[in-house]
C-alpha cells in the first residue's frame, strides 16, 4: 500500500501522531530506502511566522528547539548528512538538529540513518515539529538523510 494511503488511513484512528512503517516510496527515482525504517511520528502544522520563499530552502533543519539557533535548508533528497556544515561553522549538521520544518509543498521524510534509514519522520507541507525530543524514538541529534517525496 502506498505510504500517502497508509496514512490516510491511519488519520482518522490518531488524532496527533501517526505510526506506521515506512513502504518504498512510490517515486519513480526514488533512493533505496530501507523499507524496515519506522516512521516514529508525524509532524503537525507549524505555527505561522511570516511567509518564507522558496529560494531559501523549502525544508529547514534547525541545531536549537522551537526553530531557533543555526538553520540549513533542502530542496531536494540528501542521503548523508556527514560532509554538511552549519552555516559560517565547521561544525556538522549530522545528528545536530533539534527541530525542523517543512514549507514546501511535498511530504518530506528525515532519517535518523544515512542512506534514508533507521526511525523516521514525516514532515508533510506546512508542517514542523518544534522539539524532535518529542518522538523519541527519533530524538534530538539524531537526523542523518532527508527524503522528499
Amino acid at each position: 500500500m502506498p505510504l500517502k494511503k497508509r496514512f490516510a488511513a491511519c488519520a482518522a484512528a490518531v488524532a496527533a501522531v501517526s505510526v506506521a512503517f515506512a513502504a518504498s516510496p512510490a517515486r519513480a527515482d526514488a533512493p533505496a530506502v530501507d523499507s524496515d525504517a519506522p516512521i516514529v511520528g508525524q509532524a503537525q502544522a507549524a505555527a505561522g511566522d511570516g511567509d518564507v520563499s522558496a529560494a531559501y530552502g523549502l525544508f529547514w533543519l534547525y541545531n536549537k528547539v522551537r526553530y531557533k539557533g543555526a538553520a540549513t535548508t533542502y530542496n531536494g533528497d540528501d542521503a548523508d548528512f556527514t560532509d554538511n556544515r552549519w552555516p559560517g561553522t565547521t561544525t556538522s549538521i549530522d545528528n545536530g538538529a533539534d527541530s525542523a520544518r517543512n514549507y514546501g509543498e511535498r511530504d518530506v521524510f528525515l532519517f535518523a540513518k544515512p542512506g534514508y534509514a533507521g526511525a523516521g519522520l514525516r514532515f508533510p507541507p506546512e508542517t514542523g515539529i518544534t522539539d524532535l525530543a518529542d518522538f523519541p524514538a527519533f530524538g534530538r541529534n539524531n537526523a542523518s538523510s532527508v527524503w522528499f517525496e
